[in-house]
């Protein structure tokens, strides 16, 4: 910790950064391992003479996040090719393993060899369309828009030896023909925010061409997908500020870690922010954009005494004096940053009738209950998509109420990013009652 410290004050001897320079360095530093951010937390409260910010004495604040679901990223694509993010997703054992049974699940209910299976967005480790064959399926075809992760795919379903099950095709779904229609689709064509990856016109084009019963939530795995939110505290952002640490210059959201002890709720309970059901005979498209999704939160008490405890928890095995740890951790668990947003997938869907129950099956990216409802960390390889209110956190207090639109624009082509927009209006409990 004492390393960090030092790199921090050398950091506030240099001359002024320009503004540009000082919103990477916060970009910089909310990619940083969760370690690292705890240990830049900790040299902040250790850091003799530190202020932190005086109280927003503010009756209402206002802010808008607007971005593509491509912003931020170097190949602006949905085709680019990551070999260390696929190898994520295949050992994620929050993901695979769930995958894994509802698939053998719904092969096993049908005579042994006789289901065919479409995968869109096979992957170089074509790990679905293989647990596919694997569970016994007739015939899998596996679709690959990357031509680089296409013939990683082929090469994986040879060397796994079901060159004869698994036909790896290359393109988009929804530019390649199939020579039947299928009983199953499996894909992981998910973002961190539901319908980053363009799984609106995947879906709805598929419904068309490629499924026999596409009403049916048995023909797809998963069957339902979703986006979840809370307004939290970032302590980060708390921490690093100024004209080092300029987070007004980042436009696009945050990507942190699912884990990142460093983002906590204001409030116990996250709301659904987008719901998209596969077997929607009249999924939106660019004619018609989902309805924006308004939602009310309120700041509870026990949240942020909860936080402020986490916060001094964390401060202190770092080695923070306790008079300071108190201090800090306190106003970091007051300050909202934003409203942190994740994804739930339904892989299969829960029932009980005549021929016994059908256990639910889901994907839970964040924290405990339906949508990780509680917004706790939770161990994902996907990310918590963070876009922040104003340059510095917010000072809010029990009571104060937070209003929230989310909007999704889907775009005219398959392979164009979607827009994403979150309107927050924050009002103090005295505001609220006037």
């Amino acid at each position: 910790m004492r390393q960090t410290y030092s790199l921090l004050v050398l950091i506030g001897q240099c001359a002024v950064v320009q503004g540009w320079f000082a919103g990477a360095r916060a970009k910089h530093a909310s990619l940083q391992s969760m370690a690292h951010c705890q240990e830049l937390f900790a040299a902040y409260a250790d850091t003799p003479g530190a202020t932190p910010d005086a109280a927003e004495q503010l009756s209402s604040v206002r802010g808008k996040s607007s971005w593509s679901a491509t912003d931020g990223f170097r190949d602006t694509s949905f085709i680019s090719f990551a070999d260390e993010a696929y190898a994520a997703m295949r050992d994620d054992e929050s993901r695979t393993p769930q995958f894994a049974a509802a698939i053998k699940a719904r092969l096993d209910e049908a005579p042994a060899h006789t289901l065919t299976v479409l995968d869109i967005g096979t992957g170089p480790h074509a790990v679905l369309a293989l647990l596919a064959a694997r569970s016994g399926a007739r015939k899998v075809y596996a679709i690959e828009a990357s031509d680089v992760a296409a013939r990683r795919a082929r090469a994986t379903v040879e060397a796994a030896g079901f060159h004869g099950v698994v036909e790896v095709i290359e393109g988009f779904s929804t530019a390649v023909e199939l020579p039947e229609k299928v009983d199953l689709v499996v894909s992981e064509i998910v973002g961190s925010i539901a319908s980053e990856e363009g799984v609106y016109a995947s879906i709805k084009d598929a419904h068309s061409r490629f499924v026999r019963r596409p009403l049916d939530p048995a023909s797809w795995i998963p069957c339902q997908i979703e986006t979840w939110g809370v307004p939290c505290s970032y302590a980060l952002q708390y921490a690093l500020g100024g004209e080092d640490y300029d987070w007004g210059r980042i436009r696009e959201p945050l990507r942190l870690n699912c884990l990142d002890g460093l983002v906590l709720p204001l409030h116990g309970t996250a709301q659904r922010l987008e719901a998209i059901d596969f077997t929607d005979a009249d999924l939106p498209s660019a004619d018609a954009s989902p309805c924006p999704v308004e939602s009310v939160f309120v700041v509870e008490e026990e949240r942020l005494q909860r936080n402020e405890r986490r916060y001094f928890e964390m401060l202190s095995a770092e080695g923070v004096e306790p008079q300071a740890a108190r201090l800090h951790a306190g106003r970091a668990a007051r300050g909202l940053s934003g409203l942190a947003m994740w994804c739930r997938l339904t892989l299969r869907q829960g029932r009980s009738g005549a021929g016994g129950d059908v256990d639910e099956i889901v994907v839970e990216t964040r924290g405990a209950g339906v949508g990780g409802a509680s917004g706790e960390p939770g161990d994902s390889c996907w990310q918590t998509v963070l876009p922040l209110l104003e340059g510095r956190p917010v000072t809010v207090t029990a009571g104060s109420v937070i209003r929230t639109k989310a909007t999704v624009e889907l775009p005219g082509g398959v392979d164009d990013p979607l827009r994403y927009s979150v309107d927050m209006h924050v009002l103090s409990p005295g505001a609220v009652a006037g």
